[in-house]
């Protein structure tokens, strides 16, 4: 018996196409409506308004009624619109739904030019076409590339400013003088072109007539929102492009902050603008105005359209993600490991005490004083150092939230805050289950409390978050084998919500990787991106991760960890020994490990760790064992010196000739003295000139 999914999709086939597209499953409302309301699991659903000018009249008057449908339409089968069998995920779905939007808007804001009132989407021609493409080309964001938001957003401050009465900055001047205070780069042209004497006199402007939010603790930011809604209103979905200016936010008290010290950047610069992933998505997308013929409507000539299959851009080649020292992420391991032995049921037993007496007195958490939270607790935590429930609580003698930064991390580590131990813990599993499962940040974020592991502790359970073939869009669900000590933390997390379900102090089991308020308010905080890179980032932190040479710490990501776990293979099993992965996997087999590695880690990240090996073994003087690489380097850098913090460029350049096939780095497996080891070998196809 076939699904329902699939019969409606076979039935679909037989519909008439035009019919078909004017009723997408993520269309709320009418087809016809002025104004769609849409959801692709949208936390809410977002509204596109089609009333919006081209020329002198509305885009849904009766005039521009073709041009209206032609729109519609194409956002229909851009969204929709794949191969057979193939049922694309909810983000790639959104995706393809930006990228249309960005591509109408993109037609109404150069609606003169495109001569749109008259010709229409017929007008349109190979330079047309070509020419977004190019311009799409030239900023990593669409804001800026396509909507152009910095130089929009300067333009229509000098104006409002221009027009502001003098006395009205005077007097925002002399209530907020922080308005005054510039940083460092807000001076820098690529912040601003404006002239650094005038911003504040364009702050002041911009807050007297309501373009702020914000508070007088964690500063005050242009309302993106309304800005956007002045500065594009010709647009459909220009209200949702609104980055925020870091020139224009003022603070009266300190700078929020997240972290200690700036981050390593995750990802190489590149030597483009864009990955030629994100090129051909969006030109794929623009492709799809040619599926307006097949439904009669108004549409680019076919060879026009055809002709963008060929036309490229300069794309970035090095956009991969940076190698952080081996080093440093076995040290980072190490003393997460050992935080979990040594403190990991202490901290979470005391704040579900802390919890238990909360509901019982119902007493809100966020209202104890420190003395009484420290009696709660128990000695045990208070002579680690816990004083208060959270840094970032609001004091009730002071009415202060978070310390200054400079005293903030000293607390830190001195372990003054329940919540903040809480969320190292958490940060602590997150880091052993990311290192040692090599799975996607996602699949593990998502991870539900209990139902993550299989019946016998064995398995780790993960829905893959991928484009689904032949299942119509059902999220394949595999098991993957887990070591003890992942689901020794596992289980903590699970006995820790479990427990403030049984005392009342949350309703509903969330996600495995949930963590309290930062503020202790609101019980329990749903896993999230945010709240998944704050705990990465405050066990960094807390285990003071060392600094690269221009003083940025390494705050570790998932997708690194990723290439870890293959590179952790290259670095133990090279000496032939017992160690944690082979252990970990149940293999006794060197060879059925990198199979193993070989079908669970991507391409690129794979390519990243046989570099990332090969480089820091040069790096410890072991030349010789790769001297066709090591001529062949130093044939394109002119030296031998390979460093760790000096190899980067050497690493990018090493990927790049494995990507190409141009080199070969491959395990080489052999027998010495009964035991099986493994060796890397590195072949160059291409004889350096």
């Amino acid at each position: 018996m076939q699904p329902d999914a699939e019969l409606d999709f076979i039935r679909k086939l037989e519909t008439d196409r035009k019919s078909l597209f004017s009723r997408p499953s993520w269309l709320l409302n009418a087809f016809d409506a002025k104004t769609w309301l849409i959801s692709i699991d949208h936390k809410e659903p977002i509204s596109i308004d089609w009333q919006v000018y081209l020329g002198d009249k509305l885009l849904t008057d009766e005039a521009n009624s073709e041009t209206l449908e032609s729109f519609k339409y194409f956002l229909s089968i851009a969204v929709d619109s794949s191969e057979p069998g193939i049922k694309a995920s909810p983000r790639k779905l959104r995706r393809n739904l930006s990228e249309a939007i960005t591509i109408i808007d993109h037609m109404l804001m150069n609606a003169d030019s495109l001569e749109l009132s008259s010709a229409g989407l017929t007008g349109l021609s190979f330079a047309n076409l070509t020419t977004l493409l190019h311009q799409f080309s030239t900023q990593p964001y669409t804001s800026e590339s396509i909507y152009n938001y910095s130089a929009r957003v300067e333009k229509f401050a000098l104006e409002l400013t221009a027009s502001t009465p003098a006395w009205a900055i005077a007097n925002t001047l002399l209530e907020y003088p922080s308005i005054r205070e510039l940083a460092l780069h807000d001076q820098e042209p690529s912040i601003t072109s404006i002239h650094r004497e005038l911003i504040p006199t364009i702050r002041a402007a911009l807050f007297y007539h309501g373009y702020y939010s914000g508070n007088l603790g964690q500063g005050f930011h242009v309302n993106g929102t309304r800005l956007s809604k002045e500065i594009y209103r010709n647009t459909i979905g220009g209200v949702r492009i609104k980055p925020r200016l870091p020139w224009l936010s003022f603070f009266p008290y300190e700078k929020p902050y997240n972290r200690e010290f700036e981050a390593v950047p995750v990802r190489y610069p590149g030597n483009g603008k864009i990955s030629a992933a994100t090129y051909n998505s969006f030109r794929s997308t623009l492709y799809r105005l040619g599926g307006l013929h097949s439904l009669k409507l108004p549409a680019p000539p076919v060879d026009e359209i055809k002709g963008i299959l060929n036309f490229s851009v300069p794309l970035s080649e090095d956009n991969t993600f940076r190698s952080v020292p081996s080093d440093i992420v076995f040290g980072q391991f190490k003393s997460a490991v050992e935080f979990h032995f040594m403190y990991g049921k202490l901290i979470i037993d005391g704040f579900c005490r802390l919890a238990a007496h909360c509901k019982a007195t119902n007493a809100p958490m966020h209202q104890l004083p420190d003395s009484a939270v420290q009696e709660i607790i128990g000695t045990d935590l208070v002579a680690l150092g816990v004083k208060q429930l959270g840094l970032a609580c609001k004091q009730l003698d002071t009415n202060k939230f978070k310390p200054l930064k400079k005293d903030y991390f000293i607390r830190l580590r001195a372990n003054e805050g329940l919540i903040e131990l809480v969320q190292i813990y958490i940060g602590c599993v997150q880091f052993i289950l990311g290192t040692l499962m090599a799975r996607r940040y996602n699949e593990l974020m998502e991870l539900p409390l209990i139902e993550c592991l299989d019946k016998t502790k064995e398995w780790l359970v993960v829905s893959l978050e991928k484009t689904s073939r032949n299942v119509f869009g059902a999220r394949d669900t595999q098991a993957r084998p887990i070591d003890p000590l992942a689901v020794k933390m596992i289980r903590l997390l699970v006995r820790f919500q479990r427990l403030l379900k049984r005392f009342g102090f949350i309703d509903n089991y969330k996600r495995l990787f949930a963590t309290p308020s930062n503020i202790g308010y609101k019980g329990l905080i749903e896993a999230s991106v945010e709240s998944w890179n704050r705990n990465l980032n405050i066990i960094a932190d807390y285990f003071e991760t060392p600094q690269d040479k221009n003083g940025r710490r390494y705050y570790i990501r998932q997708h690194q960890l990723r290439r870890f776990f293959a590179l952790m293979f290259f670095h133990t099993y090279g000496y032939g020994s017992l160690n944690a992965i082979r252990w970990m996997l149940g293999h006794q087999d060197i060879e059925h490990v990198y199979r193993y590695i070989r079908a669970n880690v991507d391409g690129g990240s794979l390519r990243g760790a046989l570099a990332q090996t090969v480089m820091e073994e040069m790096s410890r003087g072991r030349v010789e064992n790769y001297r066709n690489l090591a001529d062949l380097l130093k044939a394109k850098f002119g030296t031998e010196n390979y460093s760790i913090y000096d190899s980067e460029e050497a690493e990018i350049y090493i990927q790049s000739k494995v990507a190409n096939g141009s080199i070969i780095i491959e395990p080489e497996f052999f027998t010495d003295k009964g035991d099986k080891k493994m060796k890397l070998v590195v072949i160059i196809v291409e004889p350096h000139s």
